[in-house]
Order: C-alpha cells, then sequence, then structure tokens
C-alpha cells in the first residue's frame, strides 16, 4: 500500500473508513489524516450535491 497515495486519496486505497481503522500497517497519526480527508472529500460531494453538481450524497459517513 502506498501510504502517501492513501492520503491523497483514500477511496481509491480502501473500500471503507472502517478498512482505515482495521489497517494494521497504518500509525494512529495515518489513520487520523487518512480519515480526515475522507471526511474532507465526502463533505465536498455534500456540497456538490446541495448545489446540484453530483450524483448524491455520500452515505458512507453515516
Amino acid at each position: 500500500m502506498n501510504i502517501e497515495q492513501a492520503m491523497l486519496d483514500p477511496t481509491n486505497a480502501f473500500a471503507s473508513p472502517e478498512d482505515v481503522f482495521n489497517e494494521q500497517s497504518l500509525t494512529r497519526d495515518q489513520k487520523v489524516k487518512i480519515l480526515r480527508r475522507w471526511e474532507y472529500d465526502a463533505r465536498e460531494l455534500e456540497v456538490a450535491d446541495e448545489e446540484n453538481m453530483s450524483g448524491g450524497p455520500p452515505d458512507i459517513l453515516d
């Protein structure tokens, strides 16, 4: 796994946030950074959805 790439695009490296949490090769700090990026990206998609710019809100954070 390329950790730097996972931090830039978590959805490309992991199927779900739970997979990040369960990944043994990552440090706590790396997991936090990846999950924060995932959240940021999901929130950006929500904003785009509110502005009718995407296909739908991300259900993964629910």
